[in-house]
């Protein structure tokens, strides 16, 4: 007797897995729920259909909202739920609707010129866009609870960034790489934006100075992977500063280390401050610039030596 499989198993059965897999995304213009199991066979197409019927979101359930603009659409989608929690009689609470993830870094345009100049702007607009939901942060509705920020970069953008600046020839003769030059300076907008938003403000009619973001009021959880390919840059491309309030290991920080503002960055670039700590030339900008050169030198000679022994 063959065992059992998802095609075979009680309808029910199935149902009740779809369910389990099934999150909500939340476009400006509008919203809809997926599966993994989307597009694998015309049954499942069935039974996704089945399941939508009467499916409801929990507090586990993964909302991402892929622009600022988006929220709009997610009072369309509480509305909808109500509804259906109404007209089927059963109970349920906005509350699973209260942590969102966001989008941070998803460009508003993909068709990037490949040359690097254009790239750099490309990767600038993904630090504008982080600006945009930065601004639309301090607004975001009271009946939000919890913001899951995402700051992975989507894989076309990041190919482009990684393979258009190779910069090898750079590297030559004891000059910088043309690419790190730049992939710095974007990671460096990227975590200015983020290290000045427990000071976020805007100034109110009367003139006064008002806080609009608190993190008692909305948390930010910083999620993501940072490309293995950008590890070395963040570890040494930003200033020695910029690294301690990352790592939140200053006197000056400490009250603000206790309530997670300097840390919430930790996960994210946990490789990269490992990598950076380990090291002993982190005392000064200078020290860490020279040690990198050699060992892009380094780098540069054992290709040059590969090729050669190849032509060879």
């Amino acid at each position: 007797m063959s065992p059992p499989t998802l095609t075979t198993i009680p309808s029910e059965l199935r149902h009740q897995i779809l369910r389990e897999t099934l999150s909500l995304r939340i476009h400006w213009y509008g919203w809809y729920a997926v599966t993994p199991f989307t597009g694998v066979c015309k049954q499942f197409e069935a039974d996704i259909a089945e399941t939508l019927k009467s499916w409801l979101p929990t507090e586990e359930t993964d909302v991402l909202v892929t622009c600022e603009a988006a929220l709009e659409q997610l009072k369309s989608a509480r509305k909808h739920f109500h509804q259906l929690a109404a007209d089927s009689k059963r109970s349920w609470s906005s509350e699973s609707l209260r942590t969102v993830r966001i989008n941070a870094l998803l460009p508003k345009f993909e068709d990037w010129n490949s040359l690097p100049g254009y790239v750099f702007k490309g990767m600038m607009e993904l630090v504008r866009r982080l600006e945009d939901t930065h601004a639309k942060l301090t607004k975001f509705p009271y009946k939000l609870k919890h913001v899951k920020l995402d700051l992975t970069i989507p894989p076309e953008p990041l190919h482009i960034f990684e393979n258009c600046w190779d910069g090898r020839e750079h590297t030559f003769g004891g000059h910088f790489d043309h690419g790190w030059k730049y992939q710095k300076i974007v990671w460096t907008y990227v975590l200015e934006r983020l290290r000045g938003w427990d000071n976020v403000r805007s100034k109110c009619k009367n003139g006064k100075q008002q806080y609009f973001f608190k993190r008692s009021r909305l948390g930010v959880e910083i999620v993501g992977t940072l490309p293995p390919s950008q590890l070395e840059v963040v570890a040494y491309g930003i200033d020695c500063e910029t690294f301690e309030w990352l790592r939140g290991d200053t006197a000056a920080h400490q009250d603000a280390a206790t309530q997670g503002s300097p840390t919430f960055l930790q996960k994210f670039l946990k490789e990269a401050i490992e990598i950076r700590g380990a090291t002993d030339y982190m005392d000064t900008r200078g020290s860490m610039r020279a040690s990198l050169m050699i060992k892009r030198r380094e780098q540069w000679a054992q290709i040059r030596a590969e090729e050669e022994e190849e032509e060879g």
